[in-house]
């Protein structure tokens, strides 16, 4: 059964701890600390330690390069500084911190896991099992605890049905590898509501009960991936 997380947008300090708050009273099972919305001339130690000491819950850390953000997101400061925040979240106890693949940097994790991270924000690569089994070699267990990859699914139904196969695929092998897995679906950015076909291909992976862990949002307002399910929605679907 996964975990169940809560991404937190950090864009202004009043609202993440508003929303910290709302978070843990919905009692999902981590809390991500998204801290790339914040303006990087605002985000700096004493943030990350005022966030830190308002969350009961584990964390995870995360200050998303901007080349697998979504379009006009992600860290926009210096990558030294960027490389440092991450280091100080783990100095100060977050219980994870989510590194890039393509940016990994060697950090003393001491006893902070790191998810080890690719996204992908234009299509499902066809060879998504090899990805994962070049991210295997090159990373697993001495630099990754659990390796993430989220892959967004063609606006094509049967193209999609295809995406999602290739993401369920990487899931079953990191299984039977034992390797710790969160691999899931972006939905396809498309105009309007979400067709009700694309919400249960995207649930395939979401709710996949060999994924680590499991994202959700905490309203539909604050979703940070299209296709994200409420906290609400996600325990009602995995049975917590």
């Amino acid at each position: 059964m996964p975990k169940i997380v809560v991404p937190i947008k950090v864009e202004r300090l009043d609202n993440a701890i508003q929303n910290i708050q709302k978070a843990e009273e919905q009692q999902p099972d981590v809390l991500e600390l998204r801290l790339d919305y914040m303006p990087a001339d605002r985000l700096n130690e004493k943030t990350i330690d005022i966030l830190l000491q308002c969350c009961d819950l584990p964390v995870i850390a995360t200050i998303r390069h901007k080349s697998e953000a979504g379009k006009g997101e992600g860290y926009d400061g210096p990558e030294e500084k960027r490389i440092e925040l991450i280091g100080y979240a783990i100095e100060r106890g977050a219980a994870y911190v989510d590194m890039e693949a393509m940016q990994y940097s060697n950090l003393d994790k001491r006893d902070t896991k790191i998810i080890l991270s690719n996204h992908n924000h234009v299509e499902t690569p066809s060879n998504a099992l090899e990805i994962y089994r070049k991210f295997v070699v090159g990373f697993y267990p001495k630099r990754a605890d659990i390796l993430k990859f989220a892959f967004r699914i063609s606006p094509d139904e049967k193209s999609a049905e295809q995406d999602v196969e290739n993401i369920v695929s990487i899931i079953e092998r990191a299984n039977k590898d034992g390797i710790p897995i969160a691999a899931m679906a972006m939905a396809p950015k498309i105009d309007g509501e979400i067709p009700e076909k694309m919400k249960e291909l995207v649930g395939r992976t979401r709710l996949h009960a060999g994924n680590e862990l499991a994202y959700a949002c905490l309203s539909k307002q604050e979703r940070t991936a299209p296709g994200q399910y409420t906290v609400a929605e996600m325990k009602e679907l995995l049975g917590k």
